[in-house]
């Protein structure tokens, strides 16, 4: 896939440290990352800011897409390459957004407003970090081997697809969404899965336990075989894996699909200034304590307001809001970052979101609309920290109104009182 570059964008060649390289002329607003923030936020700027110059540099050969869909449908084949992207046709072109693709950055030089790429020197007068992460890669013997697969990028789940054969036998290792999505996908297309998960039932840590033993039971009844409370200990394999040997147990396997957890792409920012803890640390107004820098997405780091301690949402919704609030501040405004955090993810016939984080509750009151739908609340006292919809869609709004304004309810049997219209409770 081509880069799209446009007259306003001049390069001269110049010398760094004794190689040709490129220089562009000064660019009004430079997006690193080609993903949904880096997106959105061009889009933005491009929408309130009309003769402005715009480039996005991505080191992925495709423009930005759909990332949540790969362990899903595209996974299962049900959307094409196109289907995924989050733009049709010629969008960038005809808004004017240059789309520089395998492009790399390599070192950010803040007091000069200057990046610099694998293949150029970038200038710019106000920049947004939008790099995402990368998948946690395994620390244990054996873990080099071949046939030990990460799924990121549109590329991963290309390479992936073309392996994927009913009967295979595969291991699933890391119990978050990724995990149970690829696990729950490839048993859809008819292998052998195992899952290993640290915890004893699968989003435990995400959901507690009395909600997660159902999403574990939905797994083990389609035939997942789910190795509870156990870590990986090492790969076999001469050249290419073929056993994964957990604490009491050996699981063969012809290949392996780990999901542990994500690293921000930050490693090539370790000398530019920039504050990094977990992310790169940002303000409400998702700028860095450079002025002129912002970033959103999975790299940044955040003070949520639901939160004790800062926090890297890494979703899709946060990606979008945070694209927003960056762009328009990149813009010369003033907006705060008020968002809370909401998660959907889809496993066989269910479909579950998620509005707010339950990281506190003492009680959990589920409304049971039938066996596979229902809405789940999650109470601190009398107050609604977080909820799950299960097959239940149609009360979002309601929901989210209650989570954001953190309800407090009276009497919490109404919550589960199907008869009571959950919206009526958001209004008292």
């Amino acid at each position: 896939m081509l880069s799209l570059e446009f007259d306003w964008l001049k390069r001269e060649t110049v010398v760094v440290n004794n190689q040709s390289s490129e220089t562009t002329a000064v660019v009004d607003y430079l997006i690193v990352g080609g993903g949904y923030a880096g997106d959105v936020a061009a889009s933005a700027l491009r929408k309130f800011s009309r003769d402005s110059s715009i480039l996005l540099v991505s080191d992925e050969e495709d423009f930005p897409y759909h990332r949540h869909q790969l362990s899903k449908e595209f996974l299962l084949g049900r959307r094409s390459d196109k289907e995924i992207m989050l733009r049709r046709g010629n969008f960038y072109e005809t808004q004017n957004i240059e789309v520089s693709l395998n492009e790399r950055a390599r070192r950010l030089i803040p007091e000069e407003y200057s990046l610099e790429t694998d293949k150029s020197i970038i200038r710019y007068e106000k920049l947004l970090i939008a790099t995402g992460a990368r998948p946690k890669k395994h620390d244990c013997p054996g873990s080099n081997l071949e046939g030990i697969y990460y799924l990121r990028t549109i590329e991963d789940a290309r390479r992936f697809r073309r392996l994927l054969q009913a009967k295979s036998r595969v291991v699933v290792v890391g119990g978050g969404f990724i995990g149970v999505e690829v696990a729950c996908a490839l048993s859809e297309l008819g292998m052998n899965v195992s899952l290993v998960i640290q915890e004893e039932t699968i989003w435990e840590h995400l959901l507690g336990t009395e909600i997660s033993q159902y999403f574990h039971n939905k797994c083990t009844n389609r035939g997942i075989n789910i190795i509870a409370s156990e870590e990986v200990q090492s790969y076999h394999g001469d050249r290419v894996v073929t056993a994964v040997q957990t604490r009491d147990q050996r699981l063969d396997c012809d290949f392996v699909v780990t999901g542990i957890g994500s690293v921000p792409n930050t490693e090539w920012l370790t000398q530019s200034g920039l504050i990094i803890s977990d992310g790169l640390m940002v303000d409400q107004h998702m700028r860095t304590n450079y002025p002129a820098i912002y970033a959103a997405g999975d790299v940044a780091c955040i003070q949520d307001k639901t939160l004790s301690a800062p926090y890297r949402t890494q979703h899709w919704d946060a990606a979008r809001e945070q694209g927003l609030c960056a762009a328009s501040n990149m813009l010369g405004g003033s907006v705060a970052f008020e968002h809370t955090p909401s998660f959907f993810t889809s496993i066989f016939d269910i479909w579950m979101d998620q509005i707010g984080i339950p990281n506190r509750f003492d009680s959990v009151v589920v409304r049971q609309k039938s066996p596979d739908s229902f809405v789940a609340f999650y109470l601190f006292g009398q107050h609604i920290e977080a909820g799950i919809l299960v097959n239940s869609s149609a009360d979002y709004k309601a929901l989210r109104k209650l989570v954001v304004n953190k309800v407090c309810i009276k009497d919490t049997r109404a919550l589960g009182d199907i008869e009571r219209e959950l919206g009526s409770i958001a209004i008292d």
